[in-house]
Order: structure tokens, then C-alpha cells, then sequence
């Protein structure tokens, strides 16, 4: 328990220990060359990395949910900690792989769909109106398929595993508080693009963030629900549900709050063997409580949903998602099998050709639906393996149910991946480094139940 600890609070911690000389300096001092005080740091991160690259790679998890911090500085938006801290683990995996310091673990089914899925987005660069997105695309697919492969091989021992659980959640609860922080002061200096929605230090969108949230959400849940009934653990992990989940009305995401209440009913449905008097009266108390604090500006958002069926939609918001299935529907008029390309959706989107709105046209935007962009850009060649991706991913979750030690994990993990698949739809969620996070704890769990299933033969 001790290691674990330790391991938890190094990721979560060493962020302002690692950053705060170089990210203060560069503040201070942006037209300097302060950059070469980290080489020393570096040295010293090269070095801790090829005795436990684990822990390393705890640390890029960490940073997550405090993404802003990741940030080096304004003059160098494109260089960030993750970027220069993910070479040091992915290489030392690598080699130890190589000269079989690691273990290579063989690829499974879901491993498979990803690379097949990832092979045909490579292929349809060559058939792309602009290459040059779709190469784009296709460097940041890979970059997360690398983060994945690196977390998958890192992390499928059952001590580490929880190790990883664990730094999801904790990482989690910093970004969230400073959320409170912005709900209260009204001054949002990590989205300055609406100041009035919370997304904690994330640097991302207000959906997109609720997005992030289910994950430590339902993970937390899932270790309070394995704890023993009324244990310290139990309530401390359950508070850490409540805390994260509270910040959801404050990013004033309608779709994030929608799919929220579903994964709430689903998840009563999920855990009703294990729920008992006092599980329930928490809830009602909670949700009375919860629904007195949610700020008017959320009830405000969520009234213009009424306007859906309307000619004439003033929801801004609205207007734009409803664009957004005109346009992928013209797309996919004109690229029905191969799809326009990877990438492609945000050039097509400012194209007079697709975009019937004339304010719109010369604006590139992403569809903000992960099923829209995979059929514009990949067609029906490349929705098929999207969805054997997907189908993949949901029979690995469902394997581990039912079994008596990661049961409870695998419950949350469900609920976690139907809330990002539900969120796809209103949301560009392929290329964000939660939904991959995911699938690397999705992935994992097959091998710890293994584990636990030789351990007791």
C-alpha cells in the first residue's frame, strides 16, 4: 500500500516540482534562453526513467487533466511536457523490449482492430484532398496509439495497474478544484475563449472536459464499490466521485450533462446487486441537494433545447451541430466509399460546394461528432473497421465482468467508455488523450484478470 502511495503521489506531485523553474522562468522571462536550466532536470529524468519508466509515464498521465501546465509557454504553445517527457518511456519500453528487459505482450484482438483501423487511415491519405491534413490526422492518431501501446505494456502487471487507477483519479481532483476556483472568482485563465465555463486546468472545451471526467468518475466509484461497507476507503473514494462529478453543471455542457444522467440511471442498473438503503438514500439526498446548487446559467442553456425543431434557432450552439450533419451529409454524397480523407471534414466544412450558410463558408471547423467525421473522412471502407474498432472494445469491457477481483473496475470502465461513445456524438473525441487513456485501461484489464485467474490455480 505504501509503494502505491508513493508511486500515486510522485505523478501527481512531481508536476510543480518538474515544471515550476522552467514554466516560472519562461513567464518571467520569455525572450531569454532560460530552457537550458532543464537539461540538467533532464539528465536526472533520463536517468530515473531507465530504472522505473513507469512512473514516468505516471507522470504524463497525471498532466492529463492539468493540461495547461503542460504548456511551456505562449511563444512555444507547440512544445509541450507531454511531448518532451513521453520519448524517455516510449524509448526505454522499446529497448527493453528489444533486449527483453520487458515482457512482449502478444497483441489481442482489440489491439488488432486499432492497428487495422489505424492502417486504413494511413492508406486513405493517398486518396485525400488535402494530404496534408490527412497526414496530420494520421501523426496524431499515431502519437496516441503509441501512448496506448506504451501504458498497455507498462502497466498490465495487477500492482501497477491499480498504481495507474489510482493517478487517474488523484491527478483528476487538482484540475477540478481549480474549477471551483473559477466558478467562484468568475475569472477563467485556463479557457479564455468563454470564461464563464468551467474546465478546470485543462486548457480544453467545456464538453470535451465533461468528457474527461467520466473516466475518474466511474473509476472511483468502482473502488468504493469494492472497498469494504463502511470502510475509510469506501467513503474517501466515494467523496472523490462527488467532487469531480459536481464540477459536470459548471462547464454548462448541455451533452455532457445529458449523458451524465444517463451513466447515473445505467449505473444504478449496473451496481442494484450491491446497492443497499443507505446507497440509495445518499443518492436522493445528493441529487436534492446537487440540483439547488446547479447555477442558473446551466437551467438558461438547457431551456434552448426546445428549439431543436425550429425554422429559426437564435441557440448558436444548436445552429452550428445542425450545420454540421448538413455539411457531413454532403460530403458523404460526393466520397461515399473511400471518404474524403482523413483529417478532412474541417476543410470541406469551409468548402461553398458543401457549406450552404453563407456566414460559414471560409470557416473550418471540426464536426464535433466522432461517427460524422469517421464516415466523411474515412467512408464506408473505413466505418467498417470503425466499428469492429468499437465492437472490440466493448467485448474486451465485458470480459472482465463477473470476475471476482476486477468485476468492480470493469462495471466502471463500462460506463466509462458508453459515456465517451455517447459523447461522440457531440463531440470530436478520437484524437484526445482521456479516450485513449481509456481504451489503455480497457485493454489492460483482460491481462490482470488473467493474472488473478493463474494466481489461483
Amino acid at each position: 500500500m505504501n509503494a502505491k502511495f508513493s508511486s500515486v503521489s510522485f505523478a501527481v506531485f512531481l508536476a510543480p516540482a518538474v515544471t515550476f523553474l522552467v514554466v516560472a522562468a519562461s513567464f518571467f522571462q520569455p525572450d531569454k534562453a532560460i530552457y537550458v536550466l532543464a537539461i540538467p532536470m533532464g539528465l536526472l529524468l533520463i536517468l530515473a526513467t531507465w530504472q522505473a519508466p513507469h512512473l514516468v509515464a505516471l507522470f504524463i498521465v497525471a498532466l492529463i487533466p492539468m493540461g495547461t501546465f503542460a504548456e511551456l509557454s505562449e511563444t512555444m504553445r507547440k512544445i509541450t511536457l507531454f511531448k518532451l517527457l513521453f520519448f524517455f518511456p516510449f524509448s526505454v519500453l522499446v529497448l527493453g523490449l528489444v533486449f527483453r528487459r520487458f515482457e512482449l505482450l502478444p497483441l489481442n484482438t482489440m489491439d488488432k482492430w486499432i492497428v487495422w483501423w489505424i492502417m486504413v487511415n494511413i492508406f486513405l491519405i493517398f486518396s485525400s484532398l488535402d494530404k496534408g491534413q490527412a497526414v496530420t490526422f494520421c501523426r496524431r492518431l499515431l502519437s496516441l496509439a503509441f501512448f496506448y501501446f506504451m501504458l498497455t505494456r507498462l502497466f498490465y502487471r495487477t500492482d501497477r495497474f491499480d498504481i495507474l487507477i489510482r493517478t487517474i483519479i488523484l491527478s483528476t481532483l487538482p484540475s477540478v478544484i481549480i474549477g471551483f476556483g473559477v466558478y467562484l472568482s468568475g475569472n477563467n485563465l485556463f479557457f479564455s475563449r468563454q470564461n464563464l465555463r468551467v474546465t478546470g486546468a485543462s486548457g480544453i472545451g467545456p464538453g470535451s472536459y465533461t468528457a474527461s471526467l467520466f473516466l475518474p468518475i466511474w473509476l472511483a466509484v468502482s473502488v468504493a464499490m469494492s472497498a469494504r461497507k463502511r470502510s475509510m476507503k469506501m467513503y474517501i473514494y466515494y467523496t472523490f466521485a462527488i467532487i469531480i462529478a459536481a464540477v459536470i453543471p459548471l462547464t454548462l455542457s448541455r451533452s455532457g450533462a445529458l449523458v451524465f444522467a444517463i451513466l447515473f440511471f445505467l449505473a444504478i442498473i449496473v451496481w442494484r446487486k450491491k446497492l443497499t438503503s443507505f446507497h440509495y438514500g445518499t443518492l436522493v439526498a445528493g441529487l436534492l441537494i446537487g440540483m439547488m446548487f446547479i447555477p442558473q446559467s446551466f437551467w438558461e442553456r438547457s431551456s434552448r433545447l426546445s428549439q431543436m425543431g425550429d425554422v429559426n434557432i437564435s441557440d448558436g450552439s444548436l445552429w452550428r451541430r445542425i450545420n454540421y450533419l448538413e455539411v457531413g451529409l454532403n460530403i458523404v454524397k460526393d466520397y461515399p466509399i473511400l471518404g474524403a480523407g482523413p483529417g478532412n471534414f474541417r476543410r470541406l466544412h469551409a468548402d461553398p460546394r458543401y457549406q450552404k450558410e453563407i456566414s460559414l463558408i471560409g470557416m473550418e471547423r471540426l464536426p464535433h461528432n466522432m461517427y460524422m467525421q469517421a464516415i466523411t473522412e474515412t467512408g464506408i471502407l473505413g466505418i467498417i473497421f470503425f466499428t469492429g474498432f468499437i465492437i472490440s472494445i466493448i467485448i474486451t469491457t465485458l470480459g472482465g465482468l463477473g470476475d471476482e477481483h476486477m468485476d468492480g473496475v470493469a462495471r466502471g470502465l463500462l460506463l466509462a467508455l458508453l459515456g465517451l461513445l455517447l459523447m461522440g456524438m457531440f463531440s470530436h473525441i478520437l484524437l484526445t488523450k482521456y479516450f485513449w487513456l481509456t481504451l489503455s485501461l480497457i485493454r489492460i484489464l483482460p491481462e490482470v484478470v488473467r493474472y488473478h485467474s493463474q494466481a489461483e490455480c
